[in-house]
């Protein structure tokens, strides 16, 4: 048998775990001899402790060594060691150099690994198309991580100009792999009315795949889609199911729908009190719509006991948040008093801010309190509107 097949099978020995220790002994004389396959089994045998004893220091030597003659593995399990702090201080500026050598030599996963600490901000690229071209390289030799990635860059267009079909392609190639993120993002193309390739039925069957194997988003979403009919037959009983597994899993999409159904009794028996409850699960998790909804029922304390102080600051959070039935109520909050002092110029900021996010009553309301309204406080309203929108919402007081 020739040394080189002798040196592969201690290698996948060394890699299994069941390294003995005539094995170890004549791979470590083949790293002494300085063999970068053999020093890369060793390192791996110190880090592992099989069969001798786990000692990271040695690991990183071996490591080291195999690296500087070139050996990807080497390069790439050193990088790890250094990002994550693995028996030795974290050094990001290492990892990312042992990265860098590894992905260059066309690694698939140092050039995912890479993209991330990039995207993480551990480290800055010399260039920010490295990221778009170390994962989409990545994408491309099948590593499924990196092809759900390249899909969501797709559709936010980072990194690569906005391309709903191409992000298609990409979170198929995922998701037929079984992968529930690619399989999740999959229906929510589909089921987007801007999407030229729109398709109900392809959205309810990845929904329903992801949901079935506990994708907590996709349960949300399959909910929804037996709620109203989107895709599939309506039914009470299966929205109700799916909603309440994805709200008790924390899903505020769900926790608001639920919310939702038991404000109306709809499929339940309705409970304020019970819709209060899942309302604000889902409210502080930052939901607007949830904001909004419990800013209504404290306002008119049902399931709760009234107090427009409460109403007053989830309408607000729901307000800075775009949703615009939220804007209109902090208008009207503004104008009558109610759980703030009473602000003409406040009440005609929100009032038109609602009318920019379409609010049809909001233009009426505006012609009605600007014939109360002094020119100049006018005039102090549109320009804290401006202010407001032009600082997307974060100066708004």
């Amino acid at each position: 048998m020739s040394k080189k097949l002798l040196m592969g099978l201690s290698m996948m020995l060394a890699l299994s775990g069941v390294v003995t220790a005539a094995d170890f002994e004549a791979m470590l004389k083949n790293a002494q001899g300085g063999d970068p396959e053999a020093q890369f089994g060793v390192a791996t045998s110190y880090r592992s402790g099989k069969d001798v004893a786990q000692d990271n220091n040695e690991a990183i030597n071996w490591f080291s060594k195999s690296a500087e003659q070139g050996h990807t593995m080497s390069q790439f399990e050193l990088a790890k060691m250094y990002e994550k702090g693995l028996g030795i201080p974290e050094n990001d500026r290492l990892a990312e150099k042992f990265y860098a050598d590894a992905a260059e030599a066309g690694f698939g996963q140092a050039q995912y690994n890479l993209a991330l600490m990039y995207e993480q901000g551990k480290v800055v690229p010399s260039n920010q198309a490295d990221i778009a071209n170390l994962m989409l390289s990545a994408a491309e030799q099948g590593l499924v991580d990196a092809q759900v990635r390249v899909g969501e860059y797709l559709v936010t267009g980072v990194a690569f100009e906005q391309n709903l079909e191409e992000a298609t392609n990409w979170f198929l190639r995922a998701a037929e792999q079984g992968n529930l993120r690619a399989q999740f993002e999959l229906g929510s193309i589909y089921v987007d009315p801007s999407f030229l390739g729109q398709d109900l039925d392809k959205a309810f069957m990845w929904f329903s795949r992801a949901a079935e194997q506990g994708y907590v988003a996709a349960q949300a979403r399959l909910g929804e889609m037996y709620l109203n009919g989107i895709g599939t037959a309506i039914d009470g009983l299966k929205a109700l199911e799916w909603s309440e597994k994805a709200a008790s899993a924390g899903d505020l999409v769900a926790q608001r729908n639920l919310g939702i159904l038991y404000f109306n009794g709809r499929y339940v028996e309705r409970s304020y009190e019970t819709a209060v409850q899942w309302y604000l699960k889902s409210a502080v998790q930052g939901d607007a719509i949830a904001q909004k909804n419990i800013g209504s029922m404290y306002h008119l304390g049902q399931g709760v006991e009234q107090d427009d102080t409460q109403a007053f600051g989830w309408l607000r959070k729901s307000a800075i948040q775009q949703y615009g039935l939220a804007q209109l109520n902090i208008a009207y909050a503004y104008r009558y008093g109610q759980g703030t002092p009473k602000n003409s110029i406040k009440a005609y900021q929100w009032y038109s801010i609602a009318e920019t996010a379409g609010q049809s009553g909001a233009s009426f309301n505006l012609q009605k309190l600007a014939a109360n309204m002094a020119p100049g406080d006018v005039a102090k309203g549109i320009a804290l509107a401006k202010e407001c929108l032009a600082s997307a919402f974060q100066f708004c007081d």
